[in-house]
């Protein structure tokens, strides 16, 4: 995987497979299990956790997050006809 597009300081799992083409910035760390298709550019400081396949020509960017947990998880349904925001909620 010595790719002229990938940044010395990317840290790569072995598993992950990505494509020649793709780009990626400094300090983004790409996880076991990861598929990354042509043409993508990944910004720096990105973490991608697998399972996550990413296709062709997109681009993440800077400080993203994907494939991991969400930082909060809302079911909370607003009630109708209420209309104001309490407590973080319509």
């Amino acid at each position: 995987m010595t790719n002229s597009k990938i940044h010395k300081t990317a840290v790569i799992a072995e598993s992950a497979e990505i494509h020649p083409s793709v780009e990626i910035g400094a300090y983004s760390v790409i996880e076991d299990g990861v598929k990354i298709g042509a043409d993508t550019k990944i910004g720096a400081h990105v973490v991608i956790e697998g399972p996550t396949t990413i296709g062709e020509r997109n681009t993440i960017y800077s400080y993203a997050a994907v494939g991991g947990a969400p930082q909060r998880v809302c079911h909370h349904q607003p009630r109708y006809g209420k209309g104001r925001w309490q407590n973080g909620y319509w």
